[in-house]
């Protein structure tokens, strides 16, 4: 399930308003007023939109209705955190929170409570752990939060090996470049998602780690790149380079992991082949071309093998827009 624009603007305000757990008051109006002053939108319904795509959950404690942010600990590291908010020890697993991870931490969730299972939430009082919040209703736990966070109907990262070893490698990168910040980074499943559309489009893993390398030995702003997005024009840019070339980049060290996720120097090219055969099938099918960077199959300039074109585009096109290849049968290039 997507979220509509104003509910990913909603986070992003969230992540600032929240403690150092990712905790804040459920409270639409002050939201509002400090999110999302000017526009016209319902905050209710917003946070109603979040809580039901995983990203948030509301929990009460006594007559007072908090919100948890998932993962907000995952990449938080700030040198003295503060607690301000309560979190129910049940919730620590959804915001990724550990209490080794900042020493000894005292226990501010008090009489504590539980989470509950819609925005309504109990506002009578406290709601004890393990007992549940409606009239004879039981409320299961919140599951963890590492495949609860996708939207669903979203591809798992593990089911997208390729993307996913890229937007590992973006994050580690990210890590390795800025171990202290506090600002999130995007979603791994947003990550790999754009990672999957270069390699849809041509790209290879080596060729995507080795754009993002020189973006972060590169990169010039006070604050670290959230996704691929920060890198993208040099991405496509590269890929487009890539396939029109037609060969493979310049070798590097890969780990075993990336190694697993490639596969062997003729699946790239495979790959690269496969890619370019439905690039034609779709100009001979539909007379679309949606690479404006590089010339179009009926354009002489065309750097596409030309027996590529031939087997997919056909005699009668050859003989039209390339003829000097026509002229000396299938052998060649233009």
């Amino acid at each position: 399930m997507g979220l509509s624009f104003a509910a990913r603007e909603l986070i992003k305000g969230l992540w600032c308003e929240a403690d150092d757990r990712g905790v804040f008051e459920w409270k639409p109006g002050t939201i509002k007023a400090r999110i999302m002053p000017a526009d016209a939108v319902n905050v209710s319904d917003l946070l109603a939109e979040l809580e039901k795509a995983r990203f948030i959950a509301p929990f009460t404690v006594g007559e007072r209705q908090f919100g948890a942010i998932r993962n907000f600990c995952k990449y938080q590291k700030p040198k003295k955190p503060t607690y301000p908010q309560p979190l129910p020890k049940s919730l620590y697993g959804w915001v990724a929170f550990s209490p080794t991870d900042t020493g000894s931490v005292d226990d501010v969730d008090g009489s504590g409570g539980e989470a509950v299972g819609n925005s309504g939430g109990s506002a009578g009082g406290a709601v004890p752990l393990g007992v549940g919040v409606g009239v004879g209703e039981k409320k299961e736990p919140i599951p963890p939060p590492a495949e609860t966070s996708r939207p669903a109907g979203e591809p798992k990262p593990a089911d997208r090996p390729m993307a996913a070893a890229v937007a590992r490698h973006f994050l580690e990168q990210r890590e390795k470049h800025w171990p202290n910040t506090s600002r999130l980074p995007a979603p791994l499943t947003t990550i790999t998602t754009q990672a999957q559309q270069h390699i849809d489009a041509g790209g290879t893993v080596d060729l995507l780690n080795e754009v993002i390398d020189r973006g972060f030995a590169t990169w010039a702003k006070p604050t670290p790149p959230q996704s691929l997005l920060a890198f993208g024009d040099s991405l496509t840019d590269r890929v487009a380079e890539f396939v029109c070339a037609g060969k493979q980049p310049a070798p590097r060290a890969a780990s075993p992991q990336h190694r697993r996720d490639t596969g062997p120097a003729e699946h790239i090219v495979v790959d690269m082949q496969s890619t370019l055969r439905q690039r034609l099938k779709t100009f001979r099918d539909k007379g679309e071309w949606f690479w404006p960077g590089e010339p179009r199959p009926d354009n002489p300039r065309c750097p596409i093998d030309r027996k590529l074109m031939r087997e997919v585009m056909g005699d009668e096109f050859m003989a039209r827009w390339h003829p000097q290849v026509a002229s000396v049968g299938h052998g060649g290039t233009a």
